[in-house]
């Protein structure tokens, strides 16, 4: 169970249409420059809560979350949470899409607008949010009823897997109902009102299949964490290399961290210098967007030094094939262990994710003109 608040200091960049409802509210928000230079308008806030974050992510008003810090093993729980929590706010909002692209495009529709050209229905449509609430509270029966046989189709491809316990069951079926939520409110509208109609079945046939393929892409969030922290990882010990090269040059980095406390000591004097580097989740603008494929990028913004060698060893990992065994399984035998692992995750990280229908894609380059480097983790569905 994920921790609702954590005491972390974020940025929360807004899209456009966040934009416009802050100013449309007279609610405060700041400016900021980027580390790619770029600038956006957001709020500065002393704590991350993960309900507030998801429903900017549903609502497609947040674009960008941003944490630059000199460490981040400290806080590797919170880290690791927050990604998991991201990827899977990604996925939740894409499924809504998709869902309702079925729905918009299926017979009923078509059918319906065909007969009442007066009152079509399409993604223009607008309809009133608190009229459509009514409406399903009164349809609430019909409404529980399809929530009902849609969680129980999912239930039984669970329990046909084998290779799942009750408790990975019983955690799939709490995502589950997560996905179902998240649909907006005109698709439970649709979907209450054409129950009667001649191809309702199989509309629900085919939204039972998307949310089947979505419940395999669940697992996506851990791998992408994992990845992450490597990256988080390998940044922080070069940071620590050239901090000590340039404040400690007649000693060696190694005699320095073998003890714990010459570590933490160091980092935080790196902290207290300003010499941070910055984590950074970045979700698709969809009001741009004119692919039907949408886009979540977790990235890293360092300083330039080694920024080549980094960049050989993601081409090399990433054109590797590596079989017979998960990212679960390679973490698990290693140990968590090991200055490369970073660099393996990602041909797992790449087979997993064309396993269930994700891009994903990884690079490093050096952002011209600021002195930094950009590794970045994409996926795209």
């Amino acid at each position: 169970m994920e921790e609702e608040v954590i005491d972390l200091p974020v940025k929360l960049l807004f899209s456009d249409s966040g934009v416009d409802f802050f100013i449309k509210n007279k609610k405060p928000m700041n400016k900021f420059k980027m580390p790619d230079n770029s600038t956006q308008y957001g709020i500065a806030l002393n704590q991350y809560n993960h309900k507030t974050v998801k429903h900017l992510i549903a609502i497609g008003y947040l674009v960008r979350i941003d944490i630059s810090r000199a460490e981040f093993t400290s806080i590797r729980k919170d880290i690791l949470s927050m990604t998991k929590s991201n990827v899977f706010g990604f996925l939740v909002k894409r499924f809504d899409e998709m869902v309702f692209d079925l729905v918009i495009e299926s017979d009923i529709i078509k059918n319906w607008n065909r007969l009442n050209h007066g009152s079509i229905i399409d993604r223009k449509t607008n309809l009133n949010e608190t009229v459509l609430r009514q409406i399903l509270e009164k349809n609430k029966t019909v409404v529980n009823s399809v929530k009902d046989s849609l969680l129980l189709a999912v239930h039984n491809e669970l329990y046909s897997n084998g290779s799942l316990s009750e408790e990975e069951i019983s955690n799939q079926s709490i995502l589950c109902k997560e996905y179902l939520t998240s649909l907006r409110s005109i698709t439970w509208f649709i979907l209450s009102k054409f129950k009667d109609a001649q191809s309702y079945d199989l509309l629900i046939d085919q939204i039972t299949q998307v949310l089947i393929e979505f419940m395999s892409r669940n697992k996506i969030a851990e791998y992408v964490s994992l990845m992450l922290m490597e990256l988080l990882n390998s940044s922080e010990n070069r940071n620590l290399r050239e901090f000590i090269k340039m404040t400690y040059p007649t000693m060696s980095y190694n005699d320095l961290l073998e003890e714990p406390e010459a570590r933490i000591g160091l980092l935080k004097d790196m902290d207290s210098r300003g010499l941070n580097f910055t984590l950074s989740y970045k979700f698709d603008k969809s009001e741009t967007k004119i692919s039907s494929r949408k886009r979540f990028e977790v990235a890293v913004f360092n300083k330039e030094s080694e920024i080549l060698i980094l960049k050989e060893q993601v081409d090399k990992q990433m054109a590797s094939k590596v079989s017979k065994q998960t990212l679960t399984d390679f973490y698990r035998k290693s140990g968590g262990d090991g200055s490369d692992l970073g660099m393996y995750y990602l041909s797992y990280l790449g087979e997993e994710c064309s396993k269930v229908g994700i891009k994903f894609e990884s690079q490093v380059k050096e952002i011209s003109g600021t002195g930094q480097t950009y590794t970045s983790l994409s996926l795209s569905l």
